[in-house]
């Protein structure tokens, strides 16, 4: 279920600090290198669109997971 919310590098560096991960960490989720998480963080570089829906997806969960913590 997506959630209409905006995928900003903002939001996936809150997402990560919430939970308490390092890039490396959280890279490991998505199956990508740290430099990506990186980049994603700074608005640098965009996720793929074949992706995006994915990680969305799993940053509406772990916002769901962080908040009930």
């Amino acid at each position: 279920m997506l959630t209409g919310r905006r995928l900003t590098g903002r939001r996936v560096r809150r997402v990560r600090l919430r939970l308490g991960e390092t890039q490396v960490e959280f890279a490991r989720r998505f199956r990508v290198d740290q430099s990506t998480i990186s980049r994603w963080e700074a608005d640098e570089l965009p996720v793929q669109q074949l992706m995006r829906a994915t990680v969305e997806e799993i940053l509406s969960q772990l916002e769901c997971v962080g908040a009930a913590a």
